[in-house]
């Protein structure tokens, strides 16, 4: 269930399990959808990457949730930003949350 394609989106995007990589470069704020963490879609990645001057919220659909650290384990959205220690997420699937991969946040 890992895709591999790689995506540029200029609009708000519902990204699919067939994209591994989508980069973002729209005129205004982005927000992205991401598929559940279901259990069939465990060990899926996705890696996001802000390439404007723009903020992005990503948003899983059916309510799921995204762990970011023990104090932020079950989020509803995250928001990437511009600046390179913050432009970029990799969210992975444990089959019932998306979890953050990020050395800085």
């Amino acid at each position: 269930a890992v895709g591999s394609t790689v995506l540029t989106s200029t609009t708000t995007y519902a990204i699919t399990l067939a994209e591994a990589y989508v980069f973002y470069n729209g005129a205004s704020a982005g927000a992205f959808t991401i598929p559940a963490a279901a259990s069939t879609n465990a060990g899926k990645a996705i890696t996001i990457k802000n390439k404007t001057a723009f903020g992005i919220t990503i948003t899983p659909t059916s309510s799921g949730t995204i762990y970011i650290d023990n104090a932020n384990s079950s989020v509803t959205s995250v928001s990437i930003g511009i600046e390179a220690s913050n432009n970029w997420i990799k969210l992975v699937s444990d089959g019932s949350q998306w979890n953050v991969i990020r050395a800085l946040f």
